[in-house]
């Protein structure tokens, strides 16, 4: 099971809430679907055995498989998102890639 990016998001600035107030709940959103995966990604731990790809899985670990990727894509949307609302921030620091030299 591949785990979600670190989060070096920044939360949105007063400006940018004033200028569109969902980006709070949003920020909510993304840091609980980042929790959510790194619960799953811990509690099914045998996702990432080899073993795991010749056996059969049992329906909870498909599931847990399944929301872990959800939550990625759907925390990757709400990054691109934000992008979009307020595009003088880079794409780097967005995605948390930026380096601080």
């Amino acid at each position: 099971m591949k785990p979600l990016l670190r989060a070096h998001q920044e939360l949105p600035s007063t400006d940018h809430l004033c200028d569109a107030p969902q980006l709070a709940v949003l920020a909510v959103l993304q840091a609980s679907l980042r929790i959510t995966g790194q619960v799953l990604d811990i509690q099914h731990s045998r996702l990432d055995s080899p073993s795991y790809m010749q056996a059969d899985p049992c329906a909870d670990d498909l599931l847990a498989q399944l929301i872990v990727d959800r939550c990625r894509e759907l925390s990757e949307l709400v990054t691109y998102y934000r992008q979009v609302l307020h595009p003088e921030k880079s794409s780097a620091s967005l995605l948390g890639n930026d380096f601080p030299f």
